[in-house]
């Protein structure tokens, strides 16, 4: 049994600005095609994003993942002092 009893705050915060910049661009590409095909209105009449949602996207979603690894590692480590840290088992192969 091994417990993780601190995280070191700035990885945690560099992996989930990648990780949730990596999803934002998936979700933007996805809303970007969608708004060229849907109507918006019921006149048919089709908005389609502009293409600064391709930016926009990736940045707000990295933004936020950034912030939240930043408090997620802090947390953790706050309670992990308290309370004690996440136990896991590890198999040497």
């Amino acid at each position: 049994m091994v417990e993780i009893k601190k995280i070191h705050i700035w990885p945690v915060a560099k992996f989930y600005t990648v990780y949730m910049a990596v999803f934002g661009l998936l979700g933007s590409v996805f809303v970007f095609i969608g708004s060229r095909f849907i109507p918006l209105t019921n006149t048919g009449v089709y908005t389609p994003m502009g293409s600064s949602i391709l930016i926009a996207g990736p940045v707000l979603y990295g933004l936020l993942g950034f912030f939240l690894g930043v408090t997620s590692a802090f947390f953790y480590n706050l309670v992990a002092k308290y309370i004690g840290g996440i136990e896991i088992e590890l198999d040497k192969k």
